[in-house]
């Protein structure tokens, strides 16, 4: 399924992903597509959907409709998707993993590439221009980037909100916002030198 111009996808509750008109207001498509709630719904740059479930799967939606990808692994509800670079997409879990995955290949059996585990759930994940990857653990934001396929180098921040972060949002010139229960947080970081 590609995201036409002017829709918006919604997962809900009970598995389904609505599109949305932005004219009109209507849902015009709905699709069966988890059999537990959708937690997140990302489209990559070549425009195909991703979603994320309760159900502990990730799905790659073609453009009919149908999908050929079920990405399995994680142990609990899969709450966040983000494309780092073409072909490479992050999820994180409840089950406190970051779970990198190629989706280039002929099926997605050998797709995953890199598991990074946590002593706490992510709470929200997103990725600069670059690729490089930002999520948030309970107060804190850790940035990951990415020296080739096997290097990286991390940057944690304290956040200064004594409150979990609930998004992350990242802009073109390296700037992110960060929302939580209380408000919205702007951060400027280098990312060329990690500064």
């Amino acid at each position: 399924m590609s995201l036409p111009a002017n829709f918006l996808a919604v997962g809900d509750a009970r598995g389904f992903i609505n599109l949305w008109s932005y004219y009109s207001w209507k849902c015009v498509s709905s699709i069966h597509a988890h059999d537990g709630e959708i937690c997140c719904i990302t489209t990559l740059r070549n425009g195909r959907l991703v979603s994320g479930s309760t159900d502990k799967t990730i799905k790659l939606w073609n453009y009919n409709g149908t999908t050929n990808w079920i990405l399995t692994g994680h142990t609990g509800p899969v709450k966040a998707l983000v494309e780092l670079k073409d072909g490479v997409l992050a999820s994180a879990s409840s089950d406190k993993t970051v779970r990198i995955w190629y989706l280039k290949g002929v099926d997605s059996a050998n797709s995953l590439m890199d598991i990074f585990m946590y002593r706490d759930e992510i709470l929200a994940l997103a990725a600069f221009p670059n690729g490089d990857l930002i999520h948030a653990i309970d107060q804190k934001i850790l940035v990951r980037r990415y020296i080739d396929s096997q290097k990286y180098e991390d940057k944690t921040i304290d956040h200064f909100d004594a409150t979990f972060i609930n998004h992350i949002c990242t802009f073109k010139n390296g700037d992110f916002v960060t929302s939580t229960d209380t408000g919205l947080n702007f951060w400027r970081l280098k990312i060329n030198n990690m500064d």
